[in-house]
Order: C-alpha cells, then sequence, then structure tokens
C-alpha cells in the first residue's frame, strides 16, 4: 500500500504543480486509514487540488478515498493545535514503535519529544497527544516525571540543559530509523548521460507505458531488491531488469515490450523541418525547450532547458509507443513540437505563464516582497519544519525575483535557482555579488538542514533564518525592486 499511496501521490503533485497548487508532505496512519496531505495553494484552488488528490488516489492506487472537512471551530483550533504534517508524521510513526534502548521510558520520551515540538507549550502538547493515541494524563503523568527528574522546569515547562542534550543525541538516531534511505545509484545511457537513480522517475516511466497499476508497487519492490548493493547500473540493463519482473508478472499482456517501447520511443521518433526528415534528438529537443522558454524575453538557465525537455520528452514517448507496435516512425511537425513544449513550460517554470498577462518588473516585486513575508512567517513559526518550509518558500521567491531582474527565467525549483544565480555572479557589482553569493550559501544550508531538528540544529538553524532575513531587506535595497 505505501508504494501505491507513493505514486498516487507522485501524480497528484505533478497535477497540482500545473495550476500553482504545491503538495508539500504527507503521511499514511495505516491503522486509521487516514492520509495527511500537507497543501500550499489559493484559496479558491484548494478544493480542486483535492478533488485532484482523491481522483489519483482512486485512479493509481485503486484505494476509495474521501475528503474529510473538519467544522470551522476544529479546524481553528487543529490549526493552532497540531504540529506541522512532517513533525505530526514523525511523532506518529514514534507513537507506534517501542522506542527502547533510552535513558527514558516510552512515555516520558514521547512526552519530552511532544514539548519540544510544541514550542515549550504545555497545553498545546497536551491537546496534541491524542492525535498520537496518546491520553492527555499518561502525558501530563510523564511531564511530572520529567520535571522532578530535572528535564523541564516544573513552572515554566521550559527544557532545560539536560533534556536539550538528550534530544540532540536522541532525534538523529529516531530521524535514522523513522526514514527510508535512499541509495544513491548512478545510471548511465546510451550516450554517456549520468543521472541518478530515481524511482519517482521509474515508477512515472511504468505508469507512462501503461503498465496497470497493480503491478507497478511489486516492480519497483523487485528493481530495489536487484539494485542492492550496486553503485552503478546501465540503462539498458536497468531496463532489461524492469522487463524481466513484468514477462514474470504479466507474460500474456505484453507488458514488457510495452515498457521497452515506451523507454526507447525517441528511436522512433523524426521531426518535420522545413520539408525534410530529422531524427529527433536530445539536442533538438534541448534547443527547442530553450526557445519556447525565452518566449517571455527572459533567459532560461541550463538546468532548467534540460528539465523542460525532459517533460517534452515524455510526452513525446507517449505518443509515440502509443502507436501500432510495428509502426516504424513517427513523424513530428515542428509547430506539434512547439505546442507540446509551450504547454509542459509551466510544469517547470510557472513564472513563464505568469509572464503572459504580468510585467516581469512588476512580478518581480510582487515575488520579493512575498518572500520577504515568508522569510519573517518563518522567525515567528514555532514549529521546526513549517520553520524550515516557510524559509525556503520565501528565499524560492526571493531568488526568481533576484533572477527575473538579471533577465534570467526562474524555475519552480530552489536548487535550479540558487544555481542559475550562482552562474551569473561574475556580472554583478562586487558589494551586490558578495550578498547574492551568501544568500546563495544561506539558501541551500537551509534546504538541506533536517526538517525534523534537535534544538541545537534549530538555534542553528534561527540563526540562519536572522541573517537570511537581513540580507534579503539589504538586497532589496540594492536592487531597487
Amino acid at each position: 500500500m505505501p508504494e501505491a499511496l507513493e505514486l498516487a501521490i507522485s501524480e497528484a503533485k505533478a497535477s497540482l504543480e500545473a495550476y500553482g497548487a504545491v503538495l508539500k508532505s504527507w503521511d499514511y496512519d495505516d491503522a486509521q486509514r487516514l492520509l495527511l496531505v500537507h497543501i500550499r495553494a489559493e484559496a479558491s484552488l484548494l478544493e480542486r487540488a483535492t478533488k485532484d488528490i482523491v481522483a489519483a488516489l482512486s485512479r493509481v492506487a485503486g484505494v476509495d478515498a474521501k475528503a474529510e472537512k473538519l467544522s470551522q471551530e476544529g479546524f481553528a483550533r487543529a490549526r493552532t493545535v497540531v504540529p506541522s504534517p512532517p513533525v505530526m508524521g514523525f511523532l506518529l510513526r514514534l507513537a507506534r514503535s517501542s522506542l527502547e534502548g533510552f535513558p527514558l521510558s516510552r512515555e516520558e520520551l514521547l512526552a519530552l519529544l511532544l514539548l519540544y515540538f510544541s514550542g515549550g507549550d504545555k497545553e498545546r502538547a497536551l491537546l496534541t497527544a491524542p492525535f498520537l493515541g496518546i491520553s492527555a494524563e499518561a502525558t501530563s503523568s510523564a511531564f511530572e516525571k520529567l520535571s522532578s527528574g530535572k528535564y523541564i522546569d516544573p513552572d515554566t515547562h521550559t527544557l532545560l540543559k539536560p533534556a536539550e542534550r538528550l534530544l540532540d543525541a536522541v532525534i538523529p538516531v529516531l530521524r535514522a530509523r523513522s526514514s527510508m534511505a535512499r541509495e544513491s545509484i548512478k545510471v548511465l545511457d546510451e550516450e554517456g548521460n549520468v543521472e541518478t537513480f530515481s524511482v519517482e522517475k521509474l515508477a512515472a516511466s511504468l505508469y507512462g507505458s501503461g503498465i496497470p497499476h497493480s503491478l507497478i508497487p511489486t516492480v519497483l519492490s523487485g528493481v530495489r531488491d536487484a539494485l542492492q548493493g550496486k553503485s552503478a547500473v546501465s540503462k539498458r540493463n536497468l531496463v532489461a531488469i524492469v522487463s524481466s519482473l513484468l514477462e514474470d508478472l504479466e507474460p500474456a499482456a505484453s507488458a514488457a515490450a510495452k515498457f521497452t517501447g515506451y523507454v526507447y520511443a525517441l528511436d522512433k521518433a523524426f521531426v518535420s523541418v522545413d520539408g525534410s526528415l530529422k531524427k529527433l534528438k536530445w539536442g533538438f529537443l534541448r534547443e527547442l525547450s530553450f526557445k519556447v522558454l525565452s518566449e517571455r524575453g527572459l533567459i532560461p538557465p541550463h538546468r532548467l532547458v534540460e528539465l523542460h525537455a525532459d517533460f517534452v520528452a515524455d510526452e513525446v514517448r507517449g505518443i509515440v509507443s502509443s502507436a501500432p507496435w510495428k509502426f516504424e516512425g513517427y513523424v513530428f511537425e515542428l509547430e506539434e513540437l512547439e505546442r507540446i513544449a509551450r504547454h509542459a513550460a509551466p510544469k517547470v517554470s510557472a513564472t513563464w505563464l505568469e509572464l503572459c498577462s504580468l510585467d516581469a518588473g512588476l512580478l518581480a516585486s510582487e515575488y520579493m516582497s512575498r518572500g520577504l513575508g515568508y522569510a519573517k512567517a518563518a522567525m515567528e513559526s514555532i514549529d521546526c519544519a513549517e520553520r524550515k518550509e516557510l524559509a525556503v518558500r520565501g528565499a524560492f521567491l526571493f531568488s526568481s525575483a533576484l533572477l527575473i531582474s538579471m533577465k534570467v527565467l526562474p524555475s519552480n525549483y530552489v536548487g535550479v535557482n540558487v544555481g542559475a544565480l550562482r552562474g551569473k555572479l561574475e556580472t554583478l557589482p562586487q558589494n551586490i555579488k558578495s550578498d547574492v553569493a551568501r544568500f546563495c550559501s544561506l539558501t541551500t544550508s537551509i534546504a538541506r538542514s533536517p526538517t525534523i531538528a534537535t534544538p541545537r540544529e534549530d538555534r542553528k538553524l534561527l540563526g540562519m533564518l536572522k541573517e537570511l532575513d537581513e540580507l534579503m531587506d539589504r538586497l532589496k535595497l540594492e536592487h531597487a525592486i
């Protein structure tokens, strides 16, 4: 079930991003069959986003999903009481585990973690406890033991030094226990290109090739087992592994042939340009991506062009692989490929779409103001995961504004934006250059910081946030946006 959910959520996430909604995180409680989804979107888009998620769960995971709505009073209370979805998911997993081998009892450790992630607010922690299946009475009793054991102040309920030292040691261990290990395996294709193996990308290819949804989790599990312990694999060998699994699972449906045909569909694709046929190659797709993404008067960075070309290639694969199996080639008119490329552009750059109706300068000003607002909200948040999420969102919007001011097209990804900014450093005046370089460094450090932070890590994050906020204020004045 978890792998099917991952696939459904991945599809829903892509669907939401197409119209500006962002699926930030999710957590699933198997015992209650409850899926908690964190969405950031304009109020007018929330109902549409919810329906798309329900539809993806039904179509891909094969579950009869139903969206539940809290009452207005319940929503207001839950919004102020329950921690952010990443923290709540972390606590839910811990509440279902034994938590053995630590100096505190299971109840005391959970109570201490609850108090810490509630910002030292005892009442908030007690109200959150039932969401984890823990009674408020048991949590209150654990607080009394922690107070007598010199872990929390009995009057203010703030964490004392022994508690902070314990959490600094315990939380990284619990993070490792509750997270899925991701192996970094390199995939080498026939043209010598190297990329990191992605379960999500493989799942998307299986789905795109028409493989039955019920088979995909089993195939993904089999591929994980086959690649265990490997550091690299060729694309052909990876395709062979998947094809072998599909042949074993569904020999009569020719699933293996469908998948192989989809992966190598570009080999059968041609483009008609000025009356002559050319084989559709990656170089042509990247040129097309650059041309389309440049239509708004801003230069797309190299990484953004590559991401866009990947989306165009996926669309082309879908069209070619849907042709009859014995079809030797598929010819695209240039205009058709341009239409596909324009349709894919918002998937990698929402700015590209917004510039259809907004002036670049006004959009940059809006991005910068919103980015500063997110950064200041991050410093006020008492939730470590929410604080990081708000900070990264603020840095993303601010980086987008900076790129627009430099005549560069921003992407939908903060990492791509930071890379593009670093590529422009040498063109900037010295006084601005050092500030932009520091902005890039801080943004990268914050984005890579643990979402579930220890007290020491959280203090470090707060320090970086304060510097980032001051830096953004200064850069706004320097750019006069």
